[in-house]
């Protein structure tokens, strides 16, 4: 009898295991846009013109996990902290004009695009940059270019080109 109750005991135990370990599968995405011609990097992270480094052009590529795009930030602020940037990695002082500040969607996810000029030792620069956030990671990609240079029509044709699309999900025993 004690046999057959341990028994019972050790079923209703395993059924109790087996539908507690529930497989959820949790989206993933990514952004994919096309890189222009005569741009080309070596990581997938920063792309630079067949003309580097007399062309400093360049389209830096990133992706951060487990953030968000912080929805209080201003335009004011998104000016301050450009600038602060640029002066940290440039060591000089440096003037920045938010000319464009807008929230924009892509495929259902929230976003901000953001375009900036500014001009550094006589040449002039302009950043065309968009964030969006996809369910836990943040994408930004941003576009570079010194104003002399014709970048900027095919910039604009590698942003029309910007998607975000569901990748292979990952499972996790939960």
């Amino acid at each position: 009898m004690k046999k057959k109750l341990l028994l019972g005991l050790l079923l209703i135990c395993g059924i109790f295991a087996l539908t507690g370990c529930k497989e959820e599968v949790e989206k993933a995405y990514k952004l994919e846009w096309n890189v222009p011609p005569g741009f080309s990097s070596k990581d997938g992270k920063i792309y630079y013109s067949s003309d580097y480094p007399i062309d400093t052009s360049n389209i830096v590529y990133g992706k951060e996990e487990n953030t968000a795009i912080r929805a209080d930030a201003g335009e004011v602020e998104i000016e301050i902290e450009l600038k602060k940037n640029l002066q940290k990695v440039l060591a000089q002082e440096v003037e920045v004009e938010v000319t464009v500040f807008e929230e924009v969607e892509l495929d259902g996810f929230d976003g901000l695009h953001v375009e900036a000029d500014c001009e550094l030792m006589g040449v002039e620069m302009t950043q065309i940059c968009y964030i969006y956030d996809c369910d836990g990671a943040t994408y930004s990609i941003a576009y570079t270019f010194m104003n002399d240079k014709d970048w900027e029509p095919l910039f604009r044709e590698s942003v029309s080109s910007m998607r975000i699309v569901e990748t292979e999900a990952e499972t996790k025993k939960k």
